[in-house]
């Protein structure tokens, strides 16, 4: 196919784009009888598929339309729905408790910062200052390793969704 062929196609797409543009922006119900096309491709049997590929596209969205209109049905809430509620429901007590060794953490990390800074405010080998940073430090460790604990019990207790065959999503 030579290159004249091709830019008389693109003379024709932009004629045909040009008219539904213009169709367009008149209305389709206000457009004028426009002369046919030269395009020899676009024949009368194509403009009767067309024609009726557009009624069956209007039937199908006054349908749909009508569907849209009716109130939905308010629908019995299954099983699984009843499942995936009270699976969030557990996502958010364990979101809730997270928070909270969160908070714990931060707090006791504020702690260290404190007593860091007291320690380097009192003179070296102060007896009292070095029991307070020693509580502190321990009180960090245990809060650390609760921590630990309560991550390998949501480890555990996952594990053991998993092999009972419930989804794990967390």
């Amino acid at each position: 196919m030579g290159d004249t062929a091709e830019f008389e196609k693109l003379h024709t797409l932009e004629a045909r784009l040009a008219a539904a543009l213009d169709r367009i922006a008149m209305g389709l119900g206000e457009a004028p009888a426009s002369a046919p096309l030269d395009d020899p491709g676009f024949t009368s049997a194509a403009l009767e598929d067309a024609l009726i590929r557009a009624h069956s596209a209007e039937a199908r969205v006054a349908a749909l339309e009508a569907r849209l209109s009716q109130p939905a049905p308010d629908p019995a809430p299954s099983r699984d729905s009843v499942a995936l509620l009270a699976r969030i429901d557990d996502l958010e007590m364990r979101l809730g408790s997270l928070r909270a060794e969160i908070r714990d953490l931060q707090s006791l990390n504020d702690r260290l910062i404190e007593t860091n800074a007291a320690l380097r405010a009192e003179p070296a080998g102060h007896p009292e200052a070095l029991n307070m940073s020693l509580r502190v430090e321990l009180d960090a460790l245990r809060g650390l390793r609760a921590s630990e604990a309560a991550e390998l019990d949501r480890i555990l207790a996952d594990l053991d969704r998993a092999a009972a065959g419930e989804s794990t999503d967390a």
